[in-house]
């Protein structure tokens, strides 16, 4: 007889091999989808960065003077909130890809400061988002977005 079919040694050693190849690689995939996650995150900081410069301009604020919308901070520096900048139609609410993600957006702010010596203005944002087991936070001065577990 000529049988073409498959052992059912051949069958288990192959679905043993399938498995440990999954349990390898869950782990992986795990932190894949986790970095995703503050990838997204720190997009939506640039975007912030960005609103509060186009803010800036349209507003024809000059970071020199004292406004009305804008909160004096000590050493010229100023605040704007985010939550202006999405009722201005200058940044989108943070529609997470993932449901589980959200931000609060009424704490969120935007620094921005005036360097008379080297004559730039520097952006600096804080925005916190969170799902169920991770907490992403970016305050104004940190170099990195931090990921701690809730």
């Amino acid at each position: 007889m000529d049988n073409k079919a498959f052992t059912l040694i051949e069958l288990l050693v192959t679905i043993t091999i399938l498995g440990l190849i999954t349990f390898m690689g869950f782990p992986s995939l795990q932190k894949m989808l986790n970095d995703n996650k503050k990838t997204e995150f720190e997009y939506y900081g640039k975007s912030i960065i960005s609103a509060a410069k186009l803010y800036m301009q349209k507003e024809g604020r000059d970071i020199k003077e004292l406004s009305s919308n804008l909160t004096a901070l000590k050493n010229g520096t100023y605040e704007v909130l985010l939550s202006d900048l999405i009722s201005g139609g200058y940044l989108e609410e943070y529609h997470a890809s993932k449901k589980d993600l959200s931000c609060d957006i009424y704490n969120g702010r935007v620094k921005i400061k005036w360097d008379d010596q080297t004559n730039t203005t520097t952006y600096n944002y804080k925005l916190t988002c969170s799902d169920a087991t991770k907490l992403y936070e970016k305050k104004y001065d940190q170099e990195d977005i931090i990921v701690k577990n809730k």
